[in-house]
């Protein structure tokens, strides 16, 4: 069987729980099972991890210590830092502390990770996560003097292990916290390279070499700000010209003509529908009339054969009614 891992946790203390999906076969209570780490995503993942600790360093070196941890989240993809701030980074802060973190990197100093007791720790400065619970014994990491910190996650062995820091946005996700998103190693480097790219495609379209873009953009800016007064000004003068005095062949007439003109044929076809509409009303109650008409005379003519019948039926049971006296007289004659 294989199960992916995708998160341990620690419920106890003393107790590991690994939360996975099996892929491959199945796994049974009891069966023994052989862990192997997926290196090229743990190996990123240390990177950003160290990366944020450094990134903790830098942002309160350049906008003081109230720029506290309000969380964090690590991944092999991109590295993200929660923190205390009244307002957002300016670009040269931004560049600061991105200067500051690569500087640190390419020191390549070791990544140090002591067990000490909680005492030792603050003695020496170590910074803790507020909020965090810790024990009487605490694990410290420390990339040189300038970050030293309380965390028991993985890390770099070196700081040049992280290799390029790129910092993706700074935003604000609630009163008073703000968020910045980072990317360090192959993935900051993908990231520069999509920016280039982005660069380049722009300097194609408008015909320009990329350090030219800039210069190149605010010269288009400019040239459409002046057509846009130059069409402006070329209505303005038509309007003055047509108030003044507007002749058989001015555009604007001859729009007005053509409006007018289509505004007319409009209301003739709508006046055609209604008369076609009305015409088939009138048509429609003319047939219905016929139609009753025809019911009536149908009903009047069944009247006249019933009348009719009624009168034969009548003059025959007259003549039945004669012979039969007359038969009677004759039977009443022949006995005597």
């Amino acid at each position: 069987a294989v199960v992916r891992i995708e998160d341990t946790q620690r419920p106890l203390d003393g107790l590991v729980v690994h939360l996975g999906e099996v892929t491959e076969g199945e796994l049974s209570v009891g069966n023994v099972v052989h862990l192997e780490i997926a290196h090229a995503s743990r190996t990123a993942t240390r990177r950003n991890h160290s990366a944020t600790h450094l990134l903790h360093w830098a942002l309160r070196k350049t906008v003081g210590e109230t720029a506290t941890q309000k969380g964090s989240l690590v991944g092999p993809d991109r590295l993200r830092f929660d923190y205390s701030a009244g307002k957002a980074l300016t670009q040269e802060q931004i560049q600061v502390i991105e200067d500051l973190v690569n500087e640190k990197i390419l020191l390549d100093a070791p990544v140090l990770t002591e067990v000490l007791p909680q005492t030792e720790a603050k003695r020496r400065g170590a910074t803790a996560i507020f909020g965090d619970k810790y024990g009487d014994m605490v694990r410290v990491l420390s990339m040189t003097k300038d970050s030293v910190e309380l965390c028991g996650g993985t890390h770099a062995r070196s700081l040049g292990e992280i290799g390029l820091f790129k910092v993706l946005s700074d935003s604000g996700i609630a009163a008073g916290v703000r968020r910045i998103e980072a990317v360090t190693g192959l993935n900051a480097l993908a990231y520069v390279r999509q920016l280039e790219g982005s660069i380049k495609t722009a300097a194609k379209l408008v015909k320009a070499g990329p350090n030219e873009l800039p210069e190149k953009i605010e010269k288009l800016i400019d040239d459409v700000k002046k057509l846009d007064k130059e069409l402006a000004e070329a209505k303005r003068k038509l309007m003055e010209r047509f108030r003044a005095q507007p002749g058989p062949d001015d555009p604007i007439v001859i729009a007005r003509l053509a409006e007018q003109k289509a505004a007319g044929e409009a209301r003739a076809i709508r006046e055609a529908a209604a008369k076609q509409r009305a015409d088939e009303k009138a048509a429609a109650i003319a047939a219905a009339k016929a139609e009753a008409a025809a019911a009536k005379q149908r009903e009047i003519e069944e009247a006249a054969r019933a009348v009719l019948e009624a009168k034969k039926r009548a003059a025959q049971l007259v003549v039945e009614q004669k012979a039969a006296r007359d038969a009677r007289y004759a039977a009443r004659k022949k006995k005597k």
